[in-house]
């Protein structure tokens, strides 16, 4: 996988980060799960009005999560979204929400495997 094309979450780099403690992954990942649904839902909110600096409050702690958790792929499309926000851009803000949704449901989707097992994988719980 190169840079252009970055996972939904990295798990490797998360568990480096973390000592490869399972336990300490697991609630980081489940922080993660809640901490998604909230700033979605907020996302969505101000995504209705038309103030970037209401983005930009919604957008950047949630790319620092996103971040801190080798989640690339989301982090890369929420950045586009505060990158625009923050140059009071909606039209751009606009533009990147679409990308930036999809990731985030692509996100929340490998969490649900990763950490509950819902899919092929063992799950870390």
């Amino acid at each position: 996988m190169n840079d252009d094309d970055p996972k939904v979450i990295d798990l490797d780099v998360l568990g480096a980060t973390l000592g490869g403690d399972r336990d300490l992954i697991r609630r980081i990942l489940e922080q993660l799960q809640e901490t998604l649904r909230v700033r979605r839902d907020e996302l969505h909110r101000v995504m209705a009005g038309d103030d970037p600096q209401a983005v930009h409050e919604v957008t950047h702690p949630l790319k620092g999560a996103l971040a801190g958790a080798g989640a690339e792929e989301a982090r890369r499309c929420v950045e586009r979204m505060d990158d625009a926000a923050r140059h009071d851009d909606m039209e751009g803000t606009r533009a990147a929400y679409g990308p930036a949704g999809s990731a985030l449901e692509r996100l929340e989707d490998a969490l649900k495997e990763v950490v509950h097992g819902t899919g092929t994988g063992d799950g870390i719980v």
